[in-house]
């Protein structure tokens, strides 16, 4: 089903989520700097920098570590682990930003060392990069990272063999610790996180959604309204609307009859509102609709929703009652501003102030 508009079923379930960020953000802005004592040590060495312009080069790349820091603590983790596989627009690009600033700023910096031999080992801090990509980017950008450090290790070796100092084996097994280390790290890690996210999303969405129909429950009604009414200027209003006589339906063809009616309701109702609207089975019997507009239009949302949901040539195996009726009432609206025309009270069919009418069986 469709949660509609920009309250969806990812910010519906993202506001009942409350991860505390410090710790990792400034972990994170701490590790990047940190980074940079590699660099600062190797141009203290006769293996790092050998020459003015390779040292100026580094200099540059340990200087913006600083403002990638702090840029790197206003990250939303929260917000991008949660939304990293829902597509491009879903996780913001500073994560990307991030991944790339530090693949190209560990290989920039070691490319500076006259011995490649130490460079090579340089390599294993993309494994801690690694970490960072198995939580927080999107399976594209984990794909570019695994291929681009894989090919600068490797590059890394063969410049280390040109050198001559070590024989083909001892490369070998020097890249492999480090292939290894990097991707073998980050495979797993994200198998685990998507394990878990995959877990977090089906309880979250399971807890604002009603089993029999697949609607939203009342927790995920109020929910989708609270996000809603944040997120965009615009007057809004809600429909309640409950089934006549299905006690009788329950009574004459049992539960599974009952059942039956309640989920075809259900779908004819998301037919009708659309994707812009949300519908919530909020009783047994009892649904709301919220949906943006004034009051005419909640009228002829109302008018609609009457005309399509009765129909005799439904196959619903009921006895007599081979269609129902409904009765829809307004129970509130607002002006967008956060003002109340009528007062939303709990989504009950006695705050009903405004009945629009009953359905009346037609033809199919």
């Amino acid at each position: 089903m469709n949660f509609g508009g920009d309250a969806g079923p990812r910010s519906l379930i993202r506001n009942q989520i409350e991860v505390s960020e410090t710790r990792m953000r400034y972990g994170i802005a701490v590790l990047v700097p940190v980074f940079a004592l590699v660099g600062v040590c190797a141009a203290f060495s006769d293996e790092g920098q050998n020459n003015a312009f390779r040292r100026i080069v580094a200099v540059l790349v340990l200087v913006s570590t600083l403002p990638a820091a702090y840029l790197v603590s206003r990250i939303r983790f929260g917000i991008i682990w949660w939304n990293r596989d829902m597509g491009h627009h879903s996780v913001p690009r500073a994560s990307t930003y991030f991944v790339l600033y530090a693949d190209l700023g560990v290989t920039v910096v070691l490319a500076t060392f006259a011995n490649h031999e130490l460079a090579l080992y340089g390599t294993a801090l993309f494994a801690v990069i690694s970490v960072y990509v198995a939580h927080f980017v999107r399976w594209a950008e984990t794909v570019v990272h695994m291929v681009f450090t894989s090919c600068v290790i490797a590059v890394f070796a063969v410049l280390t063999w040109r050198q001559g100092y070590h024989d083909i084996a001892g490369i070998l097994a020097r890249a492999a610790t480090s292939v290894i280390a990097v991707n073998a790290t980050l495979v797993l890690l994200r198998s685990f996180s998507a394990g878990m996210l995959t877990s977090y999303r089906t309880q979250f969405a399971n807890a604002n959604r009603d089993p029999l129909t697949g609607l939203l429950n009342r927790r995920g009604f109020e929910l989708w309204m609270q996000i809603a009414e944040e997120r965009g200027p615009g007057r809004s209003g809600v429909l309640l609307l409950d089934i006549d006589n299905f006690k009788a339906v329950n009574d004459g063809s049992g539960h599974d009859g009952g059942d039956t009616v309640l989920r075809l309701l259900s779908r004819r109702l998301e037919r009708v509102v659309g994707v812009d609207a949300a519908v919530a089975r909020t009783g047994g019997d009892e649904f709301a609709i919220a949906v943006r507009g004034d009051i005419a239009g909640l009228t002829r949302l109302a008018e609609a929703i009457r005309g399509e949901v009765a129909v005799r040539s439904d196959d619903v195996p009921i006895g007599q009652y081979r269609c129902c009726t409904t009765r829809v009432g307004r129970a509130r609206e607002t002006d967008g501003a956060g003002t109340d025309q009528g007062g939303f009270v709990s989504c009950r069919q006695s705050d009903v102030r405004g009945e629009v009418g009953r359905s009346q069986p037609r033809r199919g």
